[in-house]
């Protein structure tokens, strides 16, 4: 591509065969090119390269409507692997436009490579592109590129692409045709890698109202981005110190994860009522259904429905961060948040509850305007009503990790009284959960040879009861060794120089790795096998990932002593806490 004499606007798509493509779907490709062209109408078959690179068989009729961009070809290397990876990875770094599908590990990692340009992609394992200032996320039915602007020096921007885009409809028309006629996501195994169970139909539709509540559209930056004289794409630039998320704009997030389920236009909050599932997170009314009601006259009002009790975990994830996302979005405009505390409905509820409090703190931190909902109330918005709700499904990820980076010095000081940590002491803290009823750990006091004489390390049966207490606990500490639970949010104040250590029984279930917290913190270990007794009958509860046993630190099939000094010593960071000796390793230290 670097050879050619005429400069013209390169895209690269990688593609996954052999396992997994419904990951990776040619329609949605074609989505994103068709975007790209309306939002760019001078691309044409001319001044444009399309290059599809990926270990795939080219006479596939799958693959029989790209036949119809006479701008597309295959990058197909029958050399060793090592050379094909090398060249495959040369064309993707210098692509303008590089256009990615899920599947693996593999698009995230080589889309780190891209010079300069934009990342289209579209589910990728772990949300891994999330933060990137230049990677934007694709949904089924393509993106809205309405507000995009794009210029590169060289081109002929005045061109006419009209032909292009018949070409590219009738692409669409020939894999629409092709997977009627061959239909992959049919029969009950796998067909050329299909699974039936994930394969889904293409999706060419172009209904936006199917997303009410739209985040925020890619808007370019007043002034060119730092690319070279050849390049000039006019993007977000990169976050740097002096510069927050708030200032970039948050880039567009999988329509999948959005921070509220419906947005209604003046209207009126039917409140939702505790113990019933009829209209759970609340409902919007028309105008005028009431007879009295308050007005809260602001562009935008979120109704949140805060919690009591339960789980802190999800609530951080699945409640909290949706909520102060929503904010971001909104916080240049007069927006303001309804809540509702089941605290003041529920006479069961704690005096303290972690998110109740983490809820508040914050607000006063950021000086949200918020609204105390009042049951002897009924309320109407001028603007729109954002209702709130978890999130149910599919992505619990804390996006975008470029927020998370933001949020956690303001989350320290609304809670810890400075945005800052102090120097932790050398301590180290092994949480045992003794005073739980799952995964407690036996005998953690056989845990301590590991670790260095100097680190003094305290075993804490039971977490303090308050959200004050525990981020005292965990800002106050270099390492923390615990089994994966609920206690896992209290890790955004740990710093960014501690070693979380992780256990799991029998399979990985991290919301620390797999859901963004994991970039707060130095080192994160995971330690997953069987560690249970085996004399005793295995735990299970219905909808668990993992395992409830009791972890033994010797005498269970996997050793956990051994394993935790395995990873330890094979780590970057926490192999500083790390005892030294060499009869560690084979776990043969006695307490």
């Amino acid at each position: 591509m670097t050879s050619e004499t005429k400069r013209r606007l390169r895209i690269a798509f990688h593609l996954r065969r052999g396992d997994r493509p419904d990951a990776c779907p040619v329609w949605l490709y074609l989505n994103a090119l068709r975007d790209l062209s309306e939002a760019l109408p001078w691309i044409n078959e001319d001044n444009t390269k399309i290059l599809i690179v990926g270990q795939v068989d080219q006479r596939d009729a799958e693959f029989n409507c790209m036949l119809r961009l006479s701008s597309a070809g295959f990058l197909i290397n029958q050399r060793d692997a090592s050379a094909a990876l090398m060249h495959d990875l040369d064309h993707i770094s210098l692509s303008d436009v590089l256009i990615l599908g899920g599947g693996g590990s593999f698009p995230p990692f080589a889309a780190t490579l891209q010079h300069q340009g934009i990342i289209l992609h579209a589910l990728t394992k772990y949300s891994a592109l999330d933060g990137i200032p230049h990677a934007y996320a694709l949904d089924d039915h393509g993106y809205n590129f309405s507000d995009f602007v794009g210029e590169i020096a060289g081109l002929d921007t005045t061109a006419d692409g009209s032909a292009f885009r018949e070409r590219l409809r009738l692409a669409m028309e020939d894999y629409t045709s092709w997977f009627k006629q061959d239909k992959p996501c049919e029969g009950r195994k796998k067909r050329n890698g299909f699974d039936p169970r994930k394969c889904r139909p293409p999706d060419f539709s172009r209904d936006d109202a199917k997303i009410p509540c739209t985040p925020m559209a890619l808007k370019p930056t007043s002034s060119p981005s730092q690319a070279s004289v050849e390049t000039n794409f006019q993007l977000p630039t990169k976050p740097t110190s002096n510069v927050t998320v708030s200032e970039l704009g948050l880039h567009p997030l999988d329509k999948r994860y959005v921070a509220c389920t419906h947005a209604c236009q003046h209207a009126c909050l039917e409140k939702p009522i505790l113990g019933k599932r009829k209209c759970k997170g609340g409902c919007c009314k028309p105008w005028g259904s009431f007879t009295a009601f308050e007005t809260l006259a602001h562009d935008h009002v979120a109704f949140f429905p805060l919690r009591c009790a339960g789980n802190i975990n999800h609530d951080f994830h699945q409640n909290f961060w949706p909520l102060y996302w929503w904010t971001s979005v909104y916080a240049q405009s007069n927006s303001a948040i309804l809540v509702q505390r089941e605290a003041d409905r529920n006479p069961n509820c704690p005096s303290s509850h972690w998110t109740d409090d983490l809820f508040w703190k914050v607000s006063r931190e950021k000086k949200w305007k918020v609204y105390n909902l009042s049951k002897e109330k009924e309320y109407c918005i001028t603007g729109q009503l954002h209702l709130m709700s978890s999130v149910a499904c599919c992505d619990y990820s804390l996006k975008p990790l470029a927020l998370l980076h933001e949020a956690k010095p303001i989350i320290w000081s609304a809670v810890l009284g400075h945005p800052q940590p102090s120097a932790p002491s050398k301590t180290g803290l092994i949480y045992s959960r003794a005073q739980s009823q799952w995964r407690r750990i036996l005998e953690p006091e056989k845990l301590l040879p590991l670790f260095r004489e100097d680190l003094q390390v305290n075993i804490l049966d039971d977490m303090p009861a308050t959200l004050a207490l525990q981020a005292q606990l965990f800002s106050s500490v270099q390492l923390v060794l615990a089994p994966n639970g609920g206690w896992a949010p209290n890790a955004i104040f740990m710093t960014a120089s501690s070693c979380l250590i992780e256990l799991h029984l029998y399979r990985l279930d991290s919301w620390v790795s797999s859901f963004g917290l994991q970039a707060e913190l130095g080192e994160v270990l995971l330690i997953v096998g069987d560690y249970r007794d085996p004399r005793k009958k295995r735990i299970y509860r219905r909808g668990r990932v993992g395992g409830d046993d009791d972890f033994l630190v010797r005498g269970a099939k996997d050793t956990l002593f051994s394993d935790i000094y395995g990873k330890m010593s094979r780590s970057r960071l926490c192999v500083e806490y790390l005892a030294k000796c060499h009869a560690c390793e084979r776990g043969r230290v006695m307490v």
